[in-house]
């Protein structure tokens, strides 16, 4: 072998080995944010199946049932991705946080019910007239009622709204301090099938409620493949959820307290299981700023294509069509 040869194939090997190494350096461990909640069963489904670690990444479920904290984490480096609702994404993205939603979760306006106590005597939404309404401010329980306020023309001032967190709601009902309330799955179905309450409204007519796994921005600049490969194990749980019903309800029922498997198959009836981020959704973004802007809780200047980063999603659905099947 020629000096000359020799120099070149050193060369090769230590290009070779940079690359090499350039590959195994790229991280594939994800932190992600996440709480207890029905709509985040494709994200339950895919570490429980296996489907993260089929496409190479390794999640960490680090629990934060709050979505300002889920986001704060991730600016803070504590957590790599989260899991928040539309209202505290944009209000965060409006300030100028670093992070892009990459695929949705389980989302649905119909997921969203006012409910009202049997014996309240509420039939239709304007006998809320002079009854006691729980909802929690800032939530998507918060977004129904404003939003069904604007469609139906209802007096708000005739309406005594008490501000209660979704997680006390199911007890104020017990305790007949309020009449009717505005909650997600799985309490309007829980709370009905106890006898409880009545489903008077769900929000499907007025709101699509999406929840999005969000990455930070620097996270997705510095490990673009294991985004993608997180997203893809996302579409598969999502796939499977719609293929599985009773099964995927099995797994959220590990991670949902207080519900049955059959209660919460109902529950997800309710939901849409599709990951992309489309044109429509990003419209309906939109429609949800242009809501928190009307009641002057949102400061800057943002829009839908701010909020989101389709590529992944796109990518995923044009490389493998058999996870999308279906959808509209």
């Amino acid at each position: 072998m020629t000096s000359k040869f020799r120099a070149l194939a050193l060369a090769f090997a230590v290009l070779i080995a940079g690359a090499a190494m350039s590959v195994s350096a790229e991280t594939r461990k994800v932190r992600l944010g996440i709480g207890y909640a029905l709509a985040y069963v494709p994200l339950y489904v895919a570490q429980e199946k296996g489907f993260f670690k089929d496409e190479g990444v390794d999640v960490e479920f680090v629990k934060i049932e709050i979505a300002p904290d889920m986001i704060q984490s991730i600016i803070g480096g504590s957590t790599d991705a989260g899991t928040p609702g539309s209202f505290a994404l944009i209000t965060f993205i409006a300030k100028g946080a670093p992070v892009s939603a990459v695929a949705y979760y389980g989302y649905g306006g119909d997921r969203i019910a006012l409910a009202a106590r049997k014996d309240s005597g509420i039939e239709k939404i304007t006998d809320l007239y002079g009854k006691r309404l729980a909802v929690q401010t800032g939530t998507i329980g918060a977004q129904m009622w404003g939003n069904m306020v604007k469609a139906e023309g209802l007096d708000a001032s005739k309406i005594d709204v008490k501000n209660i967190r979704n997680l006390d709601l199911p007890s104020a009902i017990a305790a007949k301090s309020v009449d009717a309330l505005i909650t997600w799955e799985p309490n309007p179905t829980v709370l009905e099938e106890r006898g409880l309450v009545k489903v008077i409204q769900r929000a499907g007519k007025y709101q699509k409620s999406y929840g999005a796994v969000i990455f930070g921005k620097k996270f997705i600049e510095d490990n673009p493949d294991t985004v993608r490969r997180f997203v893809k194990a996302h579409f598969r749980a999502a796939k499977f959820i719609r293929d599985n019903p009773r099964e995927a309800a099995e797994i959220n029922a590990k991670y949902v307290k207080n519900a049955t498997v059959e209660t919460i198959m109902k529950s997800q009836q309710h939901m849409v299981f599709d990951p992309r981020i489309t044109a429509e959704s990003v419209e309906e973004l939109n429609s949800d700023i242009e809501f928190m802007k009307s009641g002057g809780r949102l400061t800057g200047k943002v829009e839908g294509k701010d909020i989101v980063n389709s590529k992944f999603s796109d990518a995923v659905s044009k490389a493998h069509p058999e996870l999308v099947t279906g959808l509209k």
